[in-house]
């Protein structure tokens, strides 16, 4: 055979294998649709003003700087975020003391630059972003919307609408206006109480979603979500959630909740009932301080297996528009966004010689107690008659309750001093700031049993209660600051020899 035969037959072998091979590979996969355009909205409301929590529990939820690392977590997927506030932003209530001015203003300014370095997008105003007034309000630069305001944002290439409103007529006109304007997706936020959103999501006032801020005179203590045709939701004040809704732009039409989320819910609410209860645990008074590290490693071990829950992706009905909804708890195992830990470090700095100036320059002492009143003694009048009562007084959490706050430097901040100092703004008691080195430190005899000085001079005349009832306690011992107290638990640790221990 010649060579020109043999490199023939070589080169047909060859062909041969190439053929084969390619038949023998499987086919290469079909080419994938493009992803649906997606965008997260994320959701606050009735802060009340509240920079963080005031850390007298254990493993307390929010903080600014905390909330500002979820939203950072979310960009960080790669996603379009918009930031919207449903009100009641700024004071913790519709007035505020001549002495509470000067701290509040300050808080208020330090809370509007940590939304702006969260990328805040609009924020419906309440009556307690008006206890300074409109234009204190408006001075901070917040994208506001008052009552029947409506904004069209562009979120990622998508128009998104934002009404604030608390009736019918308003949020209709808004959505009406802004659907004109093409937006694809309208969120309400209502300034009303929850039961009267739910009744505004029946009587249908064409917004996608509604966001309750506004939780009236008591503590909104739960995340609530209504499902339905417009789901209505609303998070706990004072920044302890957020709410992540995902808008999936995958067809035409409103947009449907995704299948499944219904027993997503369920899970979570199961992880959430065991949160609480080993935060409630964690708290016990007490506590010994290896217990104390168990506890706090299965609350970390059980937070981050609710956090998973919460991201597991669910079921997305195929070719129309679709939204997933999540509560997110800001929980004390969060980073904290360096840039807004920033803001609210500055505001501590600045806050308590702010209140002290005031003090100084406008404070005036407390009056005198009215003839059938009395004053303070003050502990170590009382330790003379019952010395066996005040060592045991001296042992507890209570003898160092002032010294706990100078230790985080709080001892200057007016919502957190009434409770640990006795006296607080009593006829005969402490009234001013810069008068608090005069006054008994801590939560003394008198806190609870009575202002104790027509006693000491007379004490077979004058009585005061032995007893204290549960409502004492709870004047500082309430669902905000003490979340977890139980009076016959907490009770016993601060009785003992010489003070009615039974």
């Amino acid at each position: 055979m010649d060579d020109g035969l043999r490199r023939a037959r070589r080169a047909g072998l060859v062909l041969v294998g190439l053929v084969l091979g390619a038949c023998a590979r499987p086919p290469p996969p079909p080419a994938q649709p493009a992803a649906a355009p997606r965008v997260a909205l994320l959701l606050s409301g009735d802060m009340r003003g509240q920079l963080g929590p005031c850390g007298c529990s254990e493993a307390m939820r929010g903080g600014l700087p905390r909330a500002a690392s979820l939203v950072e977590a979310v960009r960080r997927e790669g996603l379009p975020v918009a930031l919207l506030d449903a009100g009641d932003l700024l004071f913790p209530s519709t007035r505020l003391s001549d002495a509470q001015v000067p701290g509040e203003e300050r808080k208020a300014l330090a809370l509007a630059e940590g939304l702006r370095r969260m990328g805040l997008s609009a924020v419906a105003r309440g009556e307690r972003d008006l206890a300074r007034g409109a234009p204190f309000a408006d001075g901070l630069g917040l994208p506001w919307l008052a009552e029947g305001g409506a904004r069209l944002l562009d979120v990622g290439g998508q128009k998104l609408g934002v009404v604030a409103g608390s009736t019918r007529e308003a949020l209709s006109a808004g959505a009406a206006r802004l659907g004109g304007l093409g937006a694809a997706y309208t969120v309400g936020l209502v300034h009303a109480p929850w039961a009267d959103a739910v009744k505004l999501a029946a009587a249908g006032t064409g917004v996608d979603l509604l966001v309750v801020g506004h939780g009236g005179d008591g503590p909104s203590e739960e995340n609530r979500l209504l499902r339905g045709e417009v789901p209505v939701l609303q998070v706990q004040d004072r920044g302890r959630s957020l709410a992540r809704v995902d808008l999936y732009f995958g067809g035409t039409g409103r947009f449907q909740l995704a299948a499944g989320e219904a027993d997503r819910d369920r899970e979570l609410a199961a992880l959430d009932s065991r949160v609480e209860l080993l935060r409630e645990q964690l708290d016990a008074p007490g506590l010994a301080e290896e217990m104390r590290r168990l506890r706090a490693a299965k609350l970390e071990e059980v937070l981050a297996r609710r956090a998973a829950a919460a991201a597991r992706p669910v079921a997305l009905p195929p070719g129309v528009n679709a939204a997933t909804v999540r509560l997110l708890p800001v929980e004390p195992t969060l980073p904290e966004s360096p840039a807004v830990a920033e803001v609210v470090a500055a505001y501590d700095q600045d806050v308590g010689q702010l209140n002290l100036a005031w003090a100084k320059a406008h404070g005036a002492s407390c009056p005198e107690p009215g003839p059938q009143g009395s004053g303070f003694a003050g502990g170590a009048t009382c330790r003379g008659c019952h010395a066996e009562a005040y060592a045991t007084w001296e042992k507890t959490k209570h003898a160092r309750a002032f010294a706990a706050l100078e230790e985080k430097q709080k001892a200057l901040h007016l919502e957190c001093v009434g409770c640990h100092v006795t006296g607080w703004q009593k006829p005969g008691g402490v009234c001013r700031l810069d008068a608090l080195s005069a006054a008994n430190p801590g939560v003394g005899c008198e806190a609870c049993h009575g202002p104790g000085a027509r006693h000491a001079e007379r004490p077979t005349v004058v009585k005061l209660p032995a007893k204290v009832p549960e409502s004492t306690c709870r004047t500082c011992h309430d669902r905000e600051n003490s979340p977890h107290f139980n009076h016959g638990t907490y009770l016993p640790l601060v009785l003992g020899l010489g003070h009615q221990a039974r």
